[in-house]
């Protein structure tokens, strides 16, 4: 059996990663800027380019390959928001740069299509698997032009499951953080990551600072009691786009109110390895030991809906913030769970 955990493979992971996240930035960023001039390239290698560059080649690359978007049929399974052109230029970017990295790699995600799922779900044994989300959080991104992050996971796919190896996210701010079985990674886009065991920022954490993933109307009603506490500070553009602000800020705990898909919870592998507190709507800690239980299966149900087996949660610094927060928004335990 293979071992992506270690050596050079853990290392050629850990660099696709990282190309991933900075490049997959830079494009999303730069993308209003993009003409319709075309790059011939002869070496197919889009990560070892500039991002003016890549965004020429990639018009020549969706040409190459076909991408023209999704089907009617996809569109009406896709969860949230209608994608955005640049969500699905932005995954093509990310494809081109795993398949000239790992060549034999395989990758899906919130923007792959029915044929992309298909070769994730056809996958044989011992097969790379990156799940992506190549804009999470395009409604800000472009309508405010910030508040949005690129998340990656990568699987190998296993006779008892996909087993986690390594995810990685950065943010329209430039932080950058990714967790492998080394440990976690953290910084700035562009520079040299460090290793860190807990979070960045560990003094003068703002507890009442929380933000909530409730930013459409069906789901800030979810909000309700979080609005009506006028303690809180909030925000409802919560998610994998500020939740570095438990790692490198001051933010004090994020709420999801719904399941969460793979690519859309990557962080919490990182949040677990720096001790902070996760607990699930029915009182579940999720820890380092138990949060690989909830990456084990990369794919869709069905009905061809992407999988969502992360529960309802919250992430706090503080472990009594978490346990409050849980109960004012779900309710109290049973007493048999206590």
């Amino acid at each position: 059996m293979d071992d992506y955990t270690q050596g050079a493979a853990r290392e050629r992971i850990f660099e696709t990663i990282t190309l991933i996240l900075e490049r997959g930035l830079t494009f999303a960023r730069n993308f209003v800027f993009n003409t319709s001039e075309t790059l011939d390239a002869e070496a197919f290698e889009p990560s070892r380019l500039p991002s003016d560059q890549q965004n020429r080649l990639l018009r020549s690359f969706n040409r190459h390959w076909n991408i023209t978007g999704f089907t009617e049929d996809e569109l009406d399974r896709h969860p949230g928001l209608e994608p955005i052109e640049a969500d699905i230029e932005t995954h093509a970017v990310i494809v081109a740069i795993v398949r000239s990295m790992m060549p034999h790699a395989v990758v899906g995600g919130e923007e792959a299509s029915d044929a992309d799922w298909a070769v994730v779900d056809a996958a044989p044994l011992g097969t790379i698997i990156y799940s992506v989300d190549a804009i999470d959080g395009s409604l800000p991104y472009d309508s405010m032009t910030f508040g949005f992050s690129v998340n990656v996971s990568v699987h190998v796919r296993r006779e008892s499951g996909d087993e986690l190896l390594a995810v990685g996210i950065a943010n329209s701010s430039g932080y950058i953080a990714i967790w492998d079985t080394v440990g976690v990674h953290a910084g700035t886009v562009g520079d040299v990551l460090q290793i860190i065991a807990e979070p960045l920022v560990a003094d003068d954490i703002r507890a009442e600072t929380v933000a909530a993933v409730a930013a459409q109307g069906k789901d800030r009603s979810l909000a309700d009691e979080l609005l009506n506490d006028l303690d809180l500070i909030l925000s409802t553009l919560g998610g994998a786009p500020v939740s570095l602000g438990l790692v490198v800020g001051r933010l004090g705990a994020i709420v999801s109110f719904k399941p969460q898909a793979i690519h859309d919870a990557v962080y919490l592998p990182i949040l677990t390895s720096l001790g902070i507190t996760i607990v699930t709507s029915d009182g579940r800690l999720i820890d380092s030991g138990s949060v690989g239980a909830y990456f084990t299966k990369v794919g869709r149900d069905e009905n061809g809906v992407i999988l969502r087996p992360v529960p309802a949660f919250v992430a706090a610094r503080n472990p009594i913030t978490a346990h409050r927060l849980r109960e004012k928004l779900f309710g109290p335990l049973p007493e048999s769970d206590r």
